[in-house]
């Protein structure tokens, strides 16, 4: 949805921090992203060439495969680093006074 002035149509926008960190609002979600966090349980890793794959597990049992650039989470998490042990994230989240920031979470290998 655009909004005119005049004869100008802006793009709408959504509130964000000095340094310019928003989620983008027109991004199609993941479908990991209607889960919590710490209801995804890592089981695994598979390499393809280059590609490091995680395997992650919702509480229904159902197993995805995800790489660095997917989405998890609730909190616009992205995938920025796959390990043996991890998936490493960087979470956009509010910090409650309409300012967006950065923080970085993590999904644990379950033994």
């Amino acid at each position: 949805m655009t909004l005119a002035i005049g004869a100008i149509p802006l793009p709408r926008t959504s509130p964000s921090a000095p340094g310019g960190i928003a989620p983008d609002p027109l991004r199609r979600k993941e479908e990991l992203e209607q889960y919590p966090l710490d209801s995804l349980a890592m089981v695994g890793t598979l390499a393809q060439g280059d590609t490091q794959w995680a395997l992650i597990r919702t509480r229904e049992g159902v197993l995805h495969y995800v790489r660095v650039g997917n989405y998890l989470g609730q909190n616009n998490g992205q995938i920025t680093r796959i390990d043996e042990g991890q998936v490493q994230l960087t979470e956009i989240v509010n910090d409650g006074g309409g300012e967006w920031r950065e923080r970085q979470a993590t999904v644990a290998l379950k033994q």
